[in-house]
């Protein structure tokens, strides 16, 4: 799979996803860092490492159960998340909050995806000649938030190294050759996102519809395919 990406700057700035790819784009890890940039590294390394290890069948001890409802994929995603986690929030956050991590990571395994997102970006899936499909979505917290002229920072509602343990969106589904990713992180959805064609998947195009939608906010759009 390859990455098609750009940032579309508002009225308050938005941090860009770390983005690494692995394996000849078997991998995609997009960590998003809030405070210490440099923690997003640590984060997608440690990530690496044990999808590397899970990739070649090699025998890791975890202190987290492997969960029967999940895909072999979808569990090793899990493990690698918790212990990036718990990584994160020992060295970081554990006497006062510091960082926080966005965290997506999808591996695709033949014809399947498999994904666990801990905050942004929100994943849908377009296959031709249907409607947009959401995989993972979630809610930014500046939508608790009033202000005037909707001028309001983006705020996270959840990521990595906060506390001890981290609400996570695990799955799985088939993703032919001609499908693709949307990444989104954005505080509002654009109603137009629903109402994209086949033709409309095109960087400029989707910002040019996205933009007047989104109250002058910043956002982060990628599309992941072929």
């Amino acid at each position: 799979m390859k990455i098609r990406e750009r940032s579309y700057s508002g009225h308050s700035s938005r941090p860009k996803p770390l983005i690494h790819e692995e394996f000849g784009g078997e991998l995609w890890v997009f960590a998003t860092p809030w405070g210490n940039s440099s923690v997003g590294q640590i984060v997608t390394d440690a990530i690496v490492k044990y999808i590397s290890a899970a990739r070649g069948d090699v025998e890791v001890t975890s202190p987290f159960e492997f969960m029967t409802c999940y895909s072999s994929e979808a569990n090793a995603l899990r493990v690698a998340t918790l212990l990036a986690n718990d990584l994160l929030y020992r060295s970081e956050n554990k006497s006062e909050y510091a960082t926080l991590i966005e965290l997506v990571v999808l591996w695709k395994k033949d014809k399947k995806i498999s994904w666990v997102q801990c905050g942004g970006p929100q994943i849908f899936i377009k296959k031709p000649g249907q409607d947009l499909c959401a995989l993972s979505v979630v809610v930014d917290n500046s939508m608790d938030i009033f202000a005037v002229n909707n001028e309001i920072s983006p705020l996270p509602s959840m990521g990595l190294g906060l506390e001890s343990s981290c609400p996570l969106s695990v799955g799985s589904c088939v993703m032919e050759q001609d499908d693709q990713l949307i990444l989104l992180s954005c505080s509002k959805t654009p109603r137009d996102l629903w109402q994209i064609t086949d033709s409309d998947i095109d960087l400029q195009k989707m910002i040019q519809k996205m933009s007047p939608q989104v109250d002058n906010r910043p956002f982060w759009v990628g599309i992941l395919g072929n």
